[in-house]
């Protein structure tokens, strides 16, 4: 960058003296001393002249800026921009690429091409000032080897730099949506993955101050899972708050049955945040959290899916003594594509204090029962539930008496999202008891948030008088601050119309 031609534009506002402002634009030279007025042949020159030729001749010193106005300055700008930035000037220079808060945090997408050269350059020059360094994966094809070898490498030289410089002591760190299963399994002799595990073990390894690591979507076999939860656990395991490691294990991995697990999982003296999935959950690690004596664990959020081994059954006597140690524990849990009844009864156990319930899925073979799992849910967790939605495509059944529960029952529900089909009669006895609610306690209605989306083509004369429902109502739900609305399948409401 050419800094003698640089030029900045200012704008000064002069008030005469009958109030009138005149705009006079200046155009001082950055980085460079102010020129000295020549000199005057004349001596005879009025105050009143000297005084416009001062102003005339006025020049801003942008690079006498105090480096604490450059620093805050460069806080507003990205990366590039701040880099753009301190290439002005030497003091600008030192306001910038010298000012730790400013490199805190940086987030990058290895893709194994060319590009991947600026992070490291960005790593060796500001790498030192780290706290949060997040790393994401997406490789764009998984049959180029040469490109999985290029991820391989940049990863183990970035890793590497940060290692050598101090090391650098990280509060948060994320490798994420790697998926290690997919993106090397044209690694014949496992050279490439072994050398992506091997540099992130050696990276966890000499952190001492980790509070958060994300190592959502790595998707690699139970020992690899193993011996990363072990490095991690050996400079970290009193600091560490936040574990967040949904599908950590390739598909069909056991993670519940494994002692080992539990032994790792265990060392973690101060978690606060866990996310895992069902198959790592056991009776074993429940108990195991239900020992510790601080009793820190608050949020605990579960992944269940098909693929995953989601057959095992944890007792309810392990979830008691969980909460009953862990009183301010919340759980939510997330199922995906399972849709049977008696497999969703033996994971949705009473003593689990479920705060909120997901059910996504495709219903192909008619194997949910709306009506049953509404029943149920609405009878295992009426204090606990405050969210939940049910999203299960192509049912055939309807909801009735289970979608009346839901509302009567469960007293603390906030969000309620149904996509399916609810009958008419239904509906009407919910807005029913809501007008009996707010005339008789003066209370909210219901639920402060219900969006109901409505699925069938032999249900089409039925949502036409539900669209008329919801409409009368609005009144009463707007004047307590809730929001009820009522969508239709897009491809129904096309054929609708």
């Amino acid at each position: 960058m050419d800094v003698d031609n640089i030029q900045v534009q200012v704008i000064v506002e002069v008030h005469t003296e009958s109030g009138e402002a005149v705009r006079v634009n200046r155009t001082p030279a950055v980085g460079l001393p102010s020129p000295q007025p020549p000199a005057s042949s004349t001596s005879s020159s009025s105050s009143s002249t000297d005084n416009e030729d001062d102003e005339d001749t006025l020049i801003f010193q942008w690079d006498n800026l105090p480096h604490f106005i450059i620093t805050n300055i460069a806080e507003y700008l990205s990366d590039q921009d701040r880099i753009n930035m301190a290439l002005v000037c030497q003091s600008w220079l030192a306001g910038v690429m010298k000012a730790p808060r400013l490199w805190r945090e940086k987030t990058i997408t290895l893709t194994g091409d060319k590009s991947d050269h600026d992070h490291l350059r960005y790593v060796r020059s500001v790498g030192r000032y780290l706290h949060s360094f997040h790393l994401f994966s997406h490789i764009r094809t998984y049959y180029n080897r040469y490109q999985v070898r290029r991820f391989q490498k940049m990863l183990t030289t970035i890793l590497a730099e940060l290692y050598r410089r101090g090391p650098v002591q990280l509060k948060e760190v994320s490798f994420v949506d790697f998926y290690v299963h997919r993106h090397m399994r044209f690694d014949r002799d496992f050279s490439y993955r072994k050398g992506v595990l091997r540099s992130i073990k050696r990276f966890l390894r000499v952190q001492r101050r980790l509070e958060s690591v994300d190592l959502t979507g790595l998707c690699i076999k139970f020992e690899e899972a193993m011996l990363l939860l072990n490095c991690l656990s050996a400079r970290s395991n009193r600091t560490l708050i936040n574990l967040y490691m949904h599908h950590l294990l390739q598909t069909h991995e056991e993670g519940y049955s494994q002692i080992s697990f539990v032994e790792a999982m265990n060392r973690f003296e101060k978690l606060n945040v866990l996310h895992i999935d069902y198959n790592c959950i056991s009776d074993d690690l429940l108990i195991a959290f239900a020992g510790h004596k601080r009793g820190s664990l608050q949020e605990l959020a579960i992944k269940c899916r098909r693929e995953d081994i989601h057959h095992h059954v944890i007792e309810e006597e392990s979830w008691t003594k969980l909460h009953k140690n862990m009183p301010l524990l919340t759980v939510d849990m997330v199922c995906r594509e399972i849709v049977r009844f008696p497999t969703l009864k033996s994971i949705l156990v009473s003593s689990m204090q479920l705060t909120s319930l997901e059910i996504f899925g495709h219903d192909s073979a008619d194997n949910f029962q709306p009506d049953r799992l509404l029943r149920h849910i609405a009878k295992a967790f009426p204090m606990s539930l405050e969210r939940l939605v049910i999203d299960i495509n192509q049912i055939r059944r309807t909801m009735s008496h289970g979608f009346l529960a839901i509302i009567t029952n469960c007293v603390n529900i906030d969000y309620l999202e149904i996509h399916g089909r609810i009958l008419v009669e239904y509906l009407q006895e919910m807005f029913d008891y809501f007008q009996v609610v707010v005339n008789r306690d003066g209370l909210a209605p219901g639920p402060t948030n219900f969006r109901y989306v409505g699925y069938g083509m032999d249900h089409i004369e039925g949502f036409a008088e539900t669209a008329v429902m919801f409409e009368d109502y609005q009144d009463v739900v707007a004047r307590h601050n809730c929001t009820y609305e009522f969508l239709m399948d897009p491809y129904l409401a096309t054929a609708w119309l």
